[in-house]
């Protein structure tokens, strides 16, 4: 009988070679090529700023411009030679950048950086490479607590169209920011069902379980991933579209775009197996062979094989979700730490919650509002451009305020709006939510404050249910 825990030899013999055909280790193999498959598949991944094919044209780039981005090598292996630059700065002779973990990068040295990637020294083929500029994915809230810097993502195993086992990985210091096992970062293992953390591990100086974060000492385990059947439905749509039947899909979940795939590994470590404490090998010789027809069908098909027993109504995150109607009593916790009770309308259209400035103001954030003022920023301007050019005229002040948690615009049929965002505590159904709200004028309106789905995960929401 095998042994339960997968081995580097087994994985190879038994999943890696009858799965992955050549043509689909190339694709997963150079991040452009899938990146391209997937947004024809429309499945969402950061957006692709530029490229860089040879040294004439990083001769030529302009770098200045750029604000904030990554610089990533096409055929990179192992998370190396990615550079994240927060943001641009000014150096005492030119232009330069500040990276995610706080170090000064002058237009010189990001050529050079530039330069190696074309070189192919971190190519995982050992051969010329392709550069290219990819937007900043900035985390969900939910992360802020748990690590210093960085964006954490989620690695989604997936066998014969299932998905077997999840990892979320959180960047540390040590690994610069990076989510990346082998340079440092800690793998927290994630019950493939309910998209609930369990067991924290780190690989590196040495295997170590971990229960609490090494830089931010906060708890690893019960951690509840948001948006978890979206995640889990989107790793499974990209496996199908990459062709590969043993994979590891990479997702991240951004602030305002919500889960996006990263990129797909056609030769995933086996370090989740640690982090779940659970034997993989035992997991794929359930999945060996079954048919499997349609991402609802594999949903299921890993709910009744790795659920330990659950009843089926706490599959993938749905354990125990209370029921909510469209209008929903709820209470807002206040910069003083008062508790204000007001009707809430609960949309799933919208992406995220909006509050009205009027309640906004009558939980202390009357300062904010006044800087608004100030500026005269409008509640909705007629095009994308008038609202970008808001963006770029208060941005820097309104971000420094210490009551803001970003700045974006929304754009809908009635025209682009610059938008404000605070943090909110709220407590629906006896549960409390930590997030942020974009503040509008609701004042001629019946519900003062918006609840978007990013914060609905937890709930089932019934259109019949009265309040």
């Amino acid at each position: 009988m095998p042994h339960p825990i997968l081995g580097m030899n087994a994985r190879n013999l038994l999943y890696l070679l009858p799965s992955n055909k050549e043509r689909g280790i190339f694709m997963a193999d150079h991040k452009l090529l899938m990146k391209e498959r997937l947004s024809k598949a429309q499945v969402p991944t950061p957006r692709t700023l530029a490229v860089i094919n040879n040294f004439y044209e990083l001769a030529t780039f302009p770098c200045s411009p750029l604000e904030s981005f990554v610089v990533k090598p096409d055929a990179g292996l192992g998370g190396e030679g990615i550079m994240v630059i927060r943001k641009r700065v000014p150096l005492l002779t030119s232009r330069g950048w500040l990276t995610i973990d706080d170090q000064m990068v002058s237009e010189e040295e990001l050529k050079d950086h530039i330069a190696n990637i074309l070189d192919g020294n971190f190519s995982l083929h050992e051969q010329p490479d392709i550069a290219f500029f990819e937007e900043r994915v900035v985390r969900h809230p939910i992360f802020r607590p748990l690590t210093p810097f960085g964006v954490p993502d989620i690695r989604i195993l997936v066998y014969n169209r299932v998905p077997v086992m999840a990892m979320l990985r959180l960047p540390t210091i040590r690994s610069r920011g990076r989510a990346n096992l082998a340079q440092g970062a800690v793998g927290v293992g994630v019950d493939i069902v309910r998209g609930v953390t369990t067991y924290g591990m780190i690989e590196k100086p040495r295997i170590t379980l971990l229960g609490r974060h090494p830089d931010t000492h906060k708890e690893l385990k019960d951690i509840g991933i948001p948006l978890w059947h979206e995640i889990v439905s989107m790793a499974l749509k990209a496996a199908s579209v990459s062709g590969l039947g043993y994979v590891g899909v990479d997702v991240v979940i951004d602030r305002m775009r919500g889960p996006m795939v990263l990129e797909l590994n056609a030769r995933p470590g086996m370090g989740i197996q640690i982090a779940n404490l659970t034997p993989l090998a035992e997991r794929l010789a359930r999945v060996r062979g079954l048919t499997v027809k349609g991402v609802k069908h594999a949903l299921r098909v890993s709910q009744e094989l790795f659920s330990d027993g659950m009843e089926a109504k706490e599959s993938f995150g749905s354990a125990n979700r209370p029921t909510i109607g469209i209008e929903e009593p709820i209470t807002i916790l206040g910069k003083d730490g008062t508790i204000h009770k007001v009707l809430a309308r609960i949309d799933t259209g919208a992406a995220l919650t909006s509050i009205d400035r009027e309640l906004a103001a009558k939980l202390g954030y009357h300062d904010l509002l006044t800087l608004i003022d100030r500026f005269e920023i409008p509640h909705r301007v007629a095009t994308r451009r008038e609202a970008r050019a808001f963006g770029k005229r208060f941005r820097k002040e309104l971000r420094a305020h210490p009551d803001v948690r970003g700045t974006g615009i929304i754009y809908s049929s009635l025209g682009a709006s610059y938008r404000v965002y605070i943090p909110l505590t709220l407590t629906i159904a006896g549960q409390r939510i930590e997030t942020r709200a974009s503040l509008i004028d609701r004042t001629d309106l019946t519900h003062h404050i918006i609840v978007g789905r990013h914060d609905l995960t937890s709930f089932l929401v019934d259109p019949a249910k009265k309040s």
